[in-house]
């Protein structure tokens, strides 16, 4: 349970990330709307059953949407790196 909690708190860091990134006025490249609420059906996925296929796939989508995040201005590379380093530390096998 003590994992399950810190796997959750680290996927809401990472949503908490991705929410609070800047707009431009004139670009879009931080309008991360539809990959947030992608990764909310990921989460509530994983929530309703949490097994190995649905951690990985909540996961990898975490990864992608950082990727992506990172175009936005006003973060530093730390910032990202570390919602890698918790993404990569998540370890999907106790859900089998």
């Amino acid at each position: 349970m003590k994992k399950l909690t810190t796997i959750l708190f680290m996927l809401l860091l990472g949503m908490i990330i991705f929410i609070s990134c800047k707009k431009e006025e004139e670009s879009t490249e931080c309008d991360l709307t539809a990959e947030t609420e992608m990764y909310q059906k990921k989460l509530n996925a994983f929530v309703e059953n949490p097994t190995v296929a649905s951690c990985n796939a909540l996961r990898q989508y975490g990864i992608e949407v950082t990727r992506k995040a990172e175009k936005c201005t006003g973060y530093s590379k730390d910032s990202f790196l570390k919602v890698y380093e918790a993404y990569e530390s998540i370890d999907c096998t106790p859900f089998k």
